[in-house]
């Protein structure tokens, strides 16, 4: 009989694909085959709510009453594991360490939340009430759990900066493979086109204004720019770029594109648009932020371009080439092996021995 888990998390698997709840229903999808896993999810609430989860001295959309929900889980289902699905749920943590010391809890961390908080909100107020709640809370559930996980090396070392504790083990963004053989993919690109994906966030608006300006008209190519809710940006971009906005299915654009462009200027944690990239096997141009997390040789699938200048040169000498195919084979096998379902299930696998020995 498998031991019973609680997996705790404030994302939706139903509604919106994003970052977040893609890597969240993955976890739960892995660890599902390795314990008998319940879910408990904190709804997210009105900011009318979330007001009460400050009071409360949570970070939104935490409640007490979410606290005293889980301890009556733990007690009337025998639970050995705890998996909190990122690290807002410190005060959590803290309550069933002292009341079951026995349960062993494991946090994944998607980002380090205080830093994601720079990019996430502007100055303000409500920035910095948010920052000290989320500091408290990451610094209470690394202090709690028996193990610890981070998508990539550098959330690794600004937790062991933060909090002074050690990471466990790294589970970088992995993705269910979804790419399936299509003639189009194999041909040459008849066309000079640049695909960007992404939503509309306030570090990805920043991101295609920066692309607008500075390269997009510098570059032989035209340029599709697609996502979540994009259709709603108001202000004017270069001439050779198409909006296309939000879509049901991404695969007839990554089809149809030469390449890939990733010009991300902040964030956090890993991004999922460049394991996306590479399952699709294609071509990518991208900042170090869109590569954060890789293990690549970037001269095998693109090129790292950190400045308007490296990108313009960069994608240019791609087109240059009319040979240039829409499938890169090593892009392809970097994601096959490093980042798809499987490779991420073997690492929750070693998450599961190294718990048994604690």
């Amino acid at each position: 009989m498998k031991d019973r888990l609680l997996f705790i998390t404030s994302n939706s698997f139903s509604k919106g694909k994003n970052g977040g709840a893609i890597c969240s229903e993955r976890n739960y999808t892995a660890l599902n085959q390795l314990f008998e896993t319940s879910l408990y999810r904190v709804e997210k609430k009105s900011n009318y709510k979330s007001f009460f989860s400050i009071l409360e001295n949570n970070f939104p959309p935490l409640r007490n009453r979410d606290i005293d929900n889980i301890i009556k889980q733990i007690k009337n289902n025998n639970i050995k594991y705890i998996f909190f699905d990122g690290t807002i749920f410190g005060k959590i943590a803290k309550e069933i360490a002292c009341y079951y010391p026995n349960v062993k809890i494991i946090s994944y961390f998607h980002n380090v939340e205080y830093d994601y908080m720079n990019v996430r909100m502007k100055s303000g107020l409500k920035k910095s009430i948010y920052k000290k709640l989320v500091y408290n809370s990451e610094k209470l559930i690394t202090k709690y759990s028996n193990y610890l996980i981070s998508l990539n090396k550098r959330d690794k070392k600004r937790i062991k900066e933060l909090y002074c504790k050690d990471i466990n083990l790294i589970i970088p963004i992995t993705l269910k493979d979804t790419f399936t053989d299509n003639i189009d993919f194999f041909t040459k690109s008849r066309n000079n086109i640049c695909l960007i994906v992404g939503s509309y966030k306030r570090d990805m608006i920043n991101s295609i204004k920066w692309y607008s300006k500075n390269i997009s008209p510098y570059i032989n190519a035209k340029t599709l720019l697609v996502g979540n809710n994009l259709e709603k940006i108001d202000f004017d971009l270069d001439q050779k770029i198409e909006l296309i906005g939000s879509v049901n299915e991404l695969k007839k654009y990554y089809t149809e594109a030469s390449c890939v462009v990733l010009p991300i200027t902040e964030g956090a944690g890993m991004k999922v648009k460049t394991a996306e990239s590479l399952m699709y096997a294609k071509t990518i141009f991208g900042t170090q932020e869109a590569f954060e997390g890789y293990r690549l040789d970037y001269s095998k699938i693109g090129a790292v371009c950190q400045s308007a200048n490296e990108f313009v040169n960069s994608i240019n000498s791609f087109f240059y080439d009319e040979d240039h195919f829409k499938f890169n084979s090593n892009s392809r096998k970097y994601f096959k092996e490093n980042y798809s379902i499987e490779a991420s299930d073997q690492l929750f696998q070693i998450m599961k021995n190294e718990l048994e020995k604690i």
